[in-house]
């Protein structure tokens, strides 16, 4: 799939080849009539990327330039955009932070493609630059139409072009993938092309410096939220340190939390889950077993069956895990997955007996990842299964034991060749 990606970034440079090609001659005539103004905003759009761009799990980034980019459109048009993010983002993915060169050309190449179809959009419904002297700050719903054309151009196009391209190398639903990871962020997203219009407006009809503060202000609060995207990733490492202490005082659990916990998101990728549902989901599943603290570790590591009363004893371990984890009031929904990781579609899990949608597809998923993890791993009363026999039970359990969309998703997995590193060690030396 890696060889597919690089000719899909390839052509997706090309196309950009192509617009910034025909777009040039627009940007050239802006340059010689306003050589001060272009290269002010190329100076605010570089520092915009420079001090806010955050690197997320998982390779991906992002920076916060898009008011700036919604400025440039409305000020000059999406020619002038195009060039300019073409030239800022080679400076500041290539120069600055090392990336390879098809990642780079590949997120120069999207941006510029959605930022010079967004100009197009802007102008073909009627808004007009601000270097035109009728140009007033009108906000009616006739004037915000051309705005929100661009924007969901902007938005679509960008997002889908980066989605492809992370489906391809990660081997998932593009149409999945782009719900789980940007469709939550429509509503939200709106608030950048009303705020360009604001610093345009700023910077044209009344001062540079007015734009300088207001630009401040705007780092500030993507630093803001950067800062928030780093306190996350600290208490994400603070879940994983008790998930390690749960495990290492459990017979038989050493690193499975972690295991799960990367087993469960990739399901919930591909299922759809999006924004903090997979955050509740991956805490969950690493801390779906501290129940188990409360019990003797002379029952967890028992090599016979055990009696009624013991297997009484372990089925508390959700409800007890839940009521730990709810202690904390930011991890209430977190203890609401791990209580009913055990209940099953049929009605017959443990604690609550919930049936089908009265159980939190955080917690179906939850459960598929477990069982997977659980029967590739060895056990004091029984040897680990193949990951290909584990994926054949589960399989048969779908609608009854395990939520079906959840196993479809662990079939996915399965089909990338993705699920054999969530197996324990054992199983994949074998």
């Amino acid at each position: 799939m890696k060889n597919k990606a690089n000719l899909y970034a390839v052509a997706v440079t090309a196309v950009a080849a192509v617009f910034l090609f025909l777009s040039f001659p627009g940007f050239y005539s802006t340059l010689q009539q306003d050589l001060r103004g272009v290269g002010i905003w190329f100076v605010l759009l570089t520092a915009a990327g420079v001090l806010t761009f955050v690197a997320l799990k998982g390779g991906g980034a992002v920076a916060g330039t898009a008011v700036v980019n919604f400025a440039i459109i409305i000020t000059y048009g999406g020619s002038v955009a195009a060039w300019l993010i073409a030239v800022e983002m080679i400076f500041l993915t290539r120069v600055l932070l090392k990336f390879s060169t098809v990642r780079s050309l590949f997120n120069m190449s999207q941006m510029a493609i959605s930022l010079a179809l967004a100009g197009m959009v802007y102008e073909a419904a009627g808004g007009q630059r601000l270097a035109v002297d009728s140009w007033k700050l009108n906000l009616t719903v006739r004037s915000l139409l051309p705005l929100a054309l661009c924007h969901l151009t902007y938005f679509f196009i960008n997002t889908g072009l980066v989605t492809v391209w992370t489906s391809l190398t990660q081997e998932r639903s593009a149409l999945r993938t782009w719900r789980a990871g940007y469709l939550w962020m429509l509503p939200q997203s709106f608030t950048a092309p009303l705020v360009g219009v604001v610093m345009a407006f700023i910077y044209v009809r009344l001062s540079l410096l007015l734009v300088v503060v207001f630009f401040l202000w705007l780092v500030y609060y993507a630093r803001s939220s950067k800062t928030n995207l780093e306190l996350q990733a600290s208490q994400r490492g603070t879940v994983a340190a008790l998930a390690t202490t749960v495990d290492s005082n459990t017979p038989f659990l050493e690193g499975e939390s972690e295991r799960v916990a990367g087993l469960a998101v990739e399901i919930g990728r591909r299922i759809g889950l999006s924004g903090w549902r997979m955050q509740a989901l991956e805490y969950a599943a690493l801390l779906h077993d501290i129940g188990y603290l409360s019990i003797g570790k002379r029952i967890l590591a028992k090599g016979d069956c055990l009696s009624v009363e013991e297997w009484n004893t372990v089925r508390q371990h959700a409800e007890v895990g839940a009521g730990i984890i709810g202690r904390v009031g930011a991890l209430r929904r977190v203890s609401q997955i791990v209580k009913a990781h055990h209940e099953r579609p049929d009605g017959r899990g443990y604690p609550g007996g919930l049936k089908k949608d009265r159980i939190p597809r955080e917690s179906g998923v939850l459960k598929v990842a477990d069982a997977f993890v659980a029967m590739t791993t060895d056990r004091p009363y029984r040897r680990a299964m193949s990951a290909s026999d584990a994926l054949k039970k589960i399989r048969s359990g779908a609608g009854t034991h395990f939520d079906t969309r959840a196993v479809r998703g662990l079939i996915e997995l399965n089909t990338s060749s993705a699920l054999e590193q969530y197996a324990a060690p054992v199983d994949r030396a074998a």
